[in-house]
């Protein structure tokens, strides 16, 4: 039985700090060197971790127990969550990592000698928390990593320490980046240290696989009623900005049913409110409800028969977001292959209600129509 860290005589735990902190300088030191010799390397970042951890756990007194890496996908981008238990976890599983994984961290870490700089060069991704559309900023650039660097990213999911007591609530980072784009996510859990004797067990969990059925809009509360949904409404919201509880607020002041949440089944964020690109699954959808948002004369039919789908913004007065586009192209996709809706179940809604502008001169209509030649124009 290893003797606990904090139980030591106090002699061997100053040997010990002073050995730690020879060890975080060559250890900053070498990745320093690395980083200024190929900066911003996915790969930089594993080696970082392992030039502090191969001799910091024998310096500390921590022994790793059960450490399994082998359910990953090798050939694609996917984002790990862990819990954050103390700053011990940089030498816990600095050795451990896979390969071109990096991390998220408060941009204030920059300003901690030595490591700051060294974990700005080894590629992490700094986070201004204080600051939301910096933050939201800093997510755009981890979907980047993930789809076109086939990189990994790692959350520590609760956003700061526990300090070994009772998991933290998650932020939803992690998981508002894997719903968005449908990464796999793979499940790391450290318990033990200190109040272990200096043992840490570190487990991971089966890779929660974007091929198997995790696609977040048939994670439902009911069942999928096909032969009800026989068209697709596209709107815009009508406001440069908005987010899914500001959208429920307004619909229920214009009378929609408290249970329905929001009118639409669908909001495709830009960026100002939540994450640009990101599909946000309403209620309504979830427990396969009709919608509130379409009016005129048909109004009631498109809203039982009807999908709806909400573009945040104003496309009277400025252009759609790029990944709002092609967030939108992938749900209708995704709609048509499961509910099997042909091309021309596709709507503006301009296009069913008289005198109604929505989604916006601005919506790139001629887009759709090319991935879509059957789109409705009436």
């Amino acid at each position: 039985m290893l003797t606990p860290f904090f139980e030591e005589p106090i002699m061997i735990r100053c040997i010990r700090y002073v050995l730690l902190g020879l060890d975080f300088v060559i250890g900053s030191i070498l990745g320093l060197l690395l980083g200024l010799i190929r900066p911003f390397n996915p790969t930089n970042s594993r080696w970082c971790a392992w030039f502090y951890s191969v001799l910091g756990l024998h310096m500390i007194g921590i022994k790793v127990e059960n450490i399994v890496f082998e359910n990953y996908p090798t050939d694609e981008g996917f984002i790990v969550v862990a819990n954050h238990q103390s700053n011990w976890d940089l030498l816990v599983v600095g050795s451990t990592i896979p390969d071109r994984t990096v991390s998220l961290g408060k941009k204030s870490l920059k300003w901690v000698p030595l490591f700051g700089q060294l974990f700005w060069l080894a590629g992490n991704i700094l986070i201004d928390r204080d600051n939301a559309k910096k933050a939201m900023e800093a997510m755009e650039i981890t979907k980047v990593a993930l789809t076109q660097k086939k990189t990994h990213i790692w959350f520590f999911a609760e956003g700061t320490r526990n300090h070994g007591k009772n998991m933290l609530p998650f932020k939803k980072g992690a998981f508002v980046t894997a719903m968005a784009g449908l990464f796999s996510v793979l499940w790391v859990a450290e318990n033990g240290f200190p109040m272990s004797g200096g043992r840490v067990m570190l487990m991971e969990s089966s890779v929660l696989d974007r091929n198997q059925n995790q696609d977040p809009i048939w994670q439902l509360d009911a069942p999928v009623d096909s032969g009800r949904w026989t068209g697709i409404v596209i709107h815009h919201l009508g406001r440069p900005a908005g987010d899914p509880e500001s959208i429920t607020r307004h619909a229920l002041s214009q009378g929609a049913a408290p249970e329905g949440g929001m009118g639409y089944h669908f909001v495709i964020g830009n960026g100002a409110g939540f994450g640009n690109g990101v599909v946000h699954v309403a209620r309504r959808w979830v427990n396969q409800m009709p919608g509130f948002h379409t009016a005129g004369p048909d109004g009631d039919l498109h809203n039982r028969r009807s999908i709806g789908i909400c573009l945040v913004g104003d496309g009277d007065r400025r252009p759609f977001e790029d990944d709002q586009i092609k967030s939108l192209i992938s749900l209708i996709h995704r709609l048509q292959e499961q509910l099997d809706l042909p091309p021309s179940s596709i709507c503006l809604a301009y296009d069913l209600v008289p005198g109604e502008t929505s989604p916006g001169g601005f919506f790139p209509s001629g887009q759709l129509m090319d991935e879509f030649p059957d789109l409705i124009r009436h």
